[in-house]
């Protein structure tokens, strides 16, 4: 007997199953994953984990500790939002002055970045937004004269990008590439 999907909803707006089940697990206390079955949204919003005694079973979080997960999730949101109306509105009057004073108003193909911290942040955000592959040319200070964390932040970008399946092409100069602790780092990242 095949069972209808489960209709997609948030944790705010609990389905009638979830709920039901939920209150049942709450009363009784330990469930079967096949009796969650109509409800995986419980698993899925933190509402029931697999519990510690009897890895086979699932038990239900405290509602305290739920409720509280979904209302900092929330109120994470609504801070979020907050945030983004005072820039448009900080920006809604800036962009009533029209002055010949500023450059293009399209967005530049390409973008000029100063400061290690700067470039940085546009590295993480280009790689995070990245779905295929990397395609990078790197100067010789990147990686004779970094310091080791820097390393570090890198070679994690890099591999939650071949995680996701992604390639990564550089481009160093001629006598970096041979160096060994460029090959070293090259070695350690694993592709999917």
């Amino acid at each position: 007997m095949n069972r209808p999907p489960h209709p997609e909803h948030s944790a705010e707006e609990l389905c009638a199953a979830g709920t039901k089940l939920y209150g049942q697990a709450l009363r009784e206390g330990l469930m079967s994953s096949a009796e969650v079955q109509a409800a995986p949204c419980l698993v899925d919003f933190g509402l029931l984990q697999p519990s510690v005694s009897e890895l086979n079973m699932l038990e239900p979080v405290a509602p305290s500790t739920a409720l509280y997960r979904m209302l900092r999730g929330a109120a994470e949101r609504v801070a979020d939002e907050r945030r983004r109306q005072r820039l448009a509105g900080t920006f809604d009057a800036l962009m009533e002055i029209n002055s010949h004073r500023t450059g293009a108003e399209k967005t530049p193909a390409v973008e000029v970045l100063s400061g290690i911290n700067r470039i940085n942040l546009a590295i993480t955000q280009a790689m995070a937004e990245a779905s295929s592959r990397l395609l990078a040319i790197h100067p010789h200070i990147s990686h004779t004269q970094a310091p080791p964390e820097r390393h570090r932040e890198a070679m994690a970008r890099d591999q939650e990008l071949l995680d996701r399946g992604g390639r990564i092409r550089a481009l160093y100069q001629h006598t970096v590439r041979h160096l060994p602790s460029m090959l070293a780092r090259y070695g350690e990242l694993v592709p999917l």
